[in-house]
């Protein structure tokens, strides 16, 4: 199996920012897409307060 160069992963990523930026259109597969970050940021603040 061949793995990724760096420059490869992070064209990709660059590629989908705008897209995942966006979370009225960006991220309406995601369940719940405008609570996600509510809830990513209360996990965090409770696993490294």
């Amino acid at each position: 199996m061949n793995k990724s160069a760096i420059d490869e992963i992070r064209q990709r990523f660059d590629n989908d920012v705008e897209r995942f930026s966006n979370t009225e259109t960006g991220q309406l597969s995601t369940i719940g897409a405008r609570l996600s970050p509510e809830l990513i940021t209360e996990a965090t603040k409770r696993v490294n307060p």
